[in-house]
């Protein structure tokens, strides 16, 4: 199978995965007691004293560069939130939120085409005021350093309770 077909496919099913969690979570709710799922479930939002949603997202790139350092992206196309600073380690890469939670509702770090291609995945340990990804190419842990392919990218996303 050719690159681009490999590429494309992991994209779709990207996509598809997260329709589909985001149409379960948004539209039903699972009845541990009768082992059914329910109606839909309407919308709560979280409220301050004043009316404000607690919700908060953390979200941005982070790229490679060619001596294998590790930055956050801040172009036109790529403005990070809520990302304080990173720092890069032998074995991960931990980025520092500029607020944190009191609570981590869900993640999501993702490796784009050019780390895929060279079968290198993300994975992160997920906290209140920082997360901590790791690289692994093959199923082995690597240290992020060795990544040196311009353009190379995670994807950051995470959403949680201030």
């Amino acid at each position: 199978m050719n690159t681009s077909k490999l590429i494309k496919k992991f994209f779709i099913i990207n996509i598809l995965i997260l329709a589909l969690l985001t149409a379960f979570i948004l539209g039903t709710q699972f009845n541990a007691d009768t082992n059914n799922l329910t109606e839909p479930v309407k919308a709560q939002v979280v409220e301050t004293g004043t009316g404000e949603e607690q919700k908060i997202e953390i979200f941005g790139v982070i790229r490679a560069g060619t001596k294998g350092e590790w930055t956050v992206l801040d172009d036109n196309g790529h403005t990070p939130q809520n990302i304080s600073y990173i720092e890069q380690t032998n074995n991960n890469i931990i980025v520092y939120y500029k607020v944190p939670m009191k609570d981590v509702h869900w993640s999501s770090i993702t490796p784009d085409e050019t780390l895929v291609v060279n079968n290198i995945n993300t994975g992160a340990s997920v906290g209140l005021d920082k997360a901590t990804i790791y690289l692994a190419q093959n199923g082995n842990k690597i240290d992020p350093k060795i990544v040196t392919r311009p353009g190379a990218n995670v994807w950051v996303y995470i959403v949680g309770e201030k």
